[in-house]
């Protein structure tokens, strides 16, 4: 094949992409990734850190410019110059009944519904101004995260401090991220100490490191609790997920063994269909599947997200939010098929997606159809294809692909039907 024949199949694919593209749209009502920032919303800055919501379905934006509040369609801010927040860099933000906690960098916020009030550690026993985290408990006591004071507990009349270092081996006495499961067990993100368990009903204490299970690094920055009840913890390193019943980390994401282009994880969050969520620091967002395989990577040269630098992200009835480190924030409905949408019929796979041999694809058809299957490499060059493939409902079709000899790296797999519909998945070559 031509480069000539390269380049002007590439444009038919871009056309092809565009057009698949604005069919989405109109069936979503809105484009797929919907994007909020300061020049379309009332968002109050483009520095996004984290993402809440509450039972209303509010969802708070904490920037480093101050909060913002999107009420349906009406969005509110609150920062130093309203006088409702110590501090405009707001790194958590919680809804506890009709109060509203925020954690900034120079104190803590709470609404009550009429006024604003700040805790810091010139006015009560709070250990750190510096707020990291903020989790509740189904009794509606507020735990509090701080950068280097440990953990903080508020029981609606008083703060009571919890250190984290007194009690287990840690490099900080930091929280990066707090979360409380269906028993009352309160995990907490560290700073150098790994994965903690803190028992809130008998005070016992237990931590989860590189030295003592297989979680990919000792810093944990993100925490999410599956409907399954295992604890999910991005790390500097990859992703952990962690089964209390066998007390091991059953499932590890890193860029060695899935598509993650990157092992440095700011945020983590499941739905509750059990698909995770990993946002990167630098490298975009990807979901992991029920069957604990990584297929979908979305980032700014695929999909309308903004950039690929990723603080945070959050699901919440059916959507998944995301908030960049300087472009704002994107939503998509990621409980709509787009297959279904489309119509598509071809389901692909290979195995294994990380390999020094060849690897295996197979293909399933809904309806008869003749295929074009080709393998590039990350930098664009063909370097495998072959043509008029044929699938047949209620089969399986298989091809081997010639990866053995290739130069270590991640290769995407395009394959089109009948239809010129595209399909892809990336395997990597070691």
């Amino acid at each position: 094949m031509g480069i000539c024949t390269i380049l002007a199949k590439k444009q038919l694919m871009k056309l092809l992409t565009l057009t698949v593209t604005l069919f989405c749209c109109a069936l979503l009502n809105g484009q797929a990734w919907t994007t909020y920032d300061v020049s379309n919303s009332g968002i109050v800055s483009d520095l996004g850190i984290k993402i809440n919501f509450d039972t209303n379905g509010d969802v708070f934006v904490g920037t480093q410019n101050g909060l913002s509040i999107k009420s349906g369609s009406t969005w509110t801010s609150h920062t130093v110059a309203t006088g409702d927040l110590p501090n405009n860099s707001v790194s958590s933000t919680l809804r506890n009944n009709s109060d509203i906690w925020v954690g900034t960098d120079n104190g803590l916020a709470r609404y009550n519904g009429t006024t604003w009030s700040t805790y810091n550690t010139g006015n009560s026993v709070l250990p750190d101004n510096r707020i990291y985290c903020l989790e509740k408990t189904q009794s509606g006591i507020v735990w509090i995260g701080t950068r280097d004071g440990g953990l903080c507990s508020y029981n609606g009349t008083a703060f009571t401090p919890l250190s984290i270092s007194a009690n287990i081996s840690v490099t900080y006495n930091r929280a990066h991220a707090i979360k409380m499961d269906a028993n009352g067990v309160l995990w907490i993100g560290t700073a150098g100490g790994g994965l903690a368990r803190y028992n809130t009903s008998n005070g016992q204490w237990a931590q989860y490191t590189t030295s003592n299970s297989t979680i990919p690094s000792n810093d944990v920055y993100s925490l999410a609790i599956a409907p399954d009840g295992k604890i999910w913890a991005g790390t500097s390193a990859g992703v952990g997920i962690f089964d209390p019943s066998v007390t091991s980390f059953t499932n590890i994401f890193t860029t060695s063994n899935s598509i993650l282009p990157n092992n440095y994880i700011r945020g983590v969050s499941v739905d509750m269909g059990g698909r995770g969520y990993i946002a990167m620091g630098y490298g975009g967002v990807a979901r992991v599947e029920t069957n604990m395989t990584i297929t979908t990577l979305w980032n700014s040269s695929n999909s309308a997200l903004p950039t690929d630098t990723i603080w945070h992200c959050n699901y919440d009835a059916g959507r998944l939010w995301v908030a960049s480190f300087t472009e704002g924030i994107a939503v998509m409905d990621v409980d709509v098929s787009i297959s279904e949408l489309l119509g598509e019929n071809l389901t692909i796979s290979a195995n294994p997606t990380v390999t020094n041999g060849n690897t295996v694809l197979s293909l399933e058809a809904a309806v008869p159809s003749a295929t074009d299957v080709e393998m590039f490499s990350a930098s664009g060059q063909l370097v495998w294809s072959q043509t008029n493939v044929s699938v047949i409902p209620g089969t399986t079709t298989t091809l081997t692909l010639p990866m053995e000899g290739l130069a270590r790296g991640r290769y995407i797999v395009t394959v089109t039907d009948a239809d010129h519909r595209h399909y892809s998945l990336s395997v990597f070559a070691q």
